[in-house]
């Protein structure tokens, strides 16, 4: 299977673990607690340990990474490119 081809299995396979009701249950539960439209940048002059930030960011991301490969765009399969030639 080429890189391209196991790209997009994996999508498919996102698509079958999260795009179920179940599935969708769950992204939503994840949404409330992976601070998806919250920032997760302490506030200057707020005191907060850099390792809860970093653990928060780090659930964002998981969170972000799950929703970009359930979209149609997604990623980029590896090794495509960007440019268009003319």
């Amino acid at each position: 299977m080429t890189p391209e081809e196991q790209f997009k299995q994996l999508k498919k396979d996102y698509m079958q673990a999260f795009g179920t009701l179940g599935g969708t249950n769950v992204l939503k539960d994840l949404e409330s607690i992976c601070f998806k439209k919250t920032s997760t940048i302490p506030i200057p002059g707020f005191s907060i340990m850099g390792e809860t930030t970093e653990s928060n960011e780090g659930k964002r991301q998981v969170l972000l990474h799950i929703e970009t490969m359930m979209s149609p765009e997604g990623m980029e399969a590896p090794g495509a490119s960007n440019t268009k030639e003319d």
